[in-house]
Order: structure tokens, then sequence, then C-alpha cells
């Protein structure tokens, strides 16, 4: 079972988000209100987490901010990007215009990593955790 109590956390800002590391594999992406999301802000974020994580494989919890956006190019992109140390990613709903947003880009887009959506972070963080235990398992 892994350990849900906070670890020191490194925090990383870009132009459209807050980006903090925990529990040494798991990034929580805070996108900013009315972040509008196109190709160099992925290309942004990707260097970013790179910073944060290195080479190694991580998960990523994204809670967006009310009134973020992405056009059709970045979501195609950030989808077929294929990062292969990705292994789940976990968005956290606030609203039903991200909701739309993210079943829109899971539905079309279909990124390669798992992706789940949530209604909180709690429970974004307990999928997580089963998907790396059901790793220990293998």
């Amino acid at each position: 079972m892994y350990n849900k109590n906070l670890s020191a956390a490194t925090t990383l800002s870009t132009s459209i988000s807050k980006m903090e590391l925990k529990f040494d594999d798991v990034i929580y992406m805070y996108t900013f209100e009315d972040a509008q999301i196109e190709i160099p802000e992925i290309d942004e974020l990707n260097l970013k987490t790179r910073s944060l994580v290195g080479d190694k494989p991580y998960y990523i919890i994204v809670i967006p901010g009310i009134g973020t956006t992405s056009s059709h190019e970045a979501r195609k992109y950030a989808a077929k990007l294929k990062d292969k140390n990705i292994v789940a990613e976990a968005i956290v709903i606030t609203n039903l215009a991200i909701r739309l947003l993210a079943n829109f880009y899971m539905s079309i887009n279909r990124p390669e990593q798992k992706i789940k959506l949530f209604s909180n972070e709690t429970a974004a963080l307990d999928w997580i955790n089963s998907i790396k235990e059901k790793a220990i398992d293998e």
C-alpha cells in the first residue's frame, strides 16, 4: 500500500498553471482560470514536467481552473505526444464545461495513457494508488 502522507513537494509555475510534485511520482497540475491551452503551452508543460520527474515514470492529476479551454489542434497534439513516462492521468472535474471538454478529449483524441475523470482530488489519488498497487502485484 502506498503512503498517502504528503512528502515534500517541488513546485513550478508555467504560463498557464502551477505544478507540484508529490509522493515522488505524482504531479498535481492546477491550471489557472481562463487558461488558453495551445501547442506552445503543451510544450512548456512537458518541459516543466521533465524538470520535476526527470526520465522516470509518473502520474498526473489535473485540476483545471474555471474557464480553461484548449484548441482542437492542442488536444490532438497532446494526445499524440505519447510521453512514454506518463502512466496515468486523472482529471478532476469542477464544472460542466470542463467535463464536456475532457470527455471530448478522451473520446475523440484518445490519449495513449490511462485516463479517467473524477469529482475530487481524493478519488483521483485513490485511483492512481490502485494503478501503482496493481503494477507492484504484476
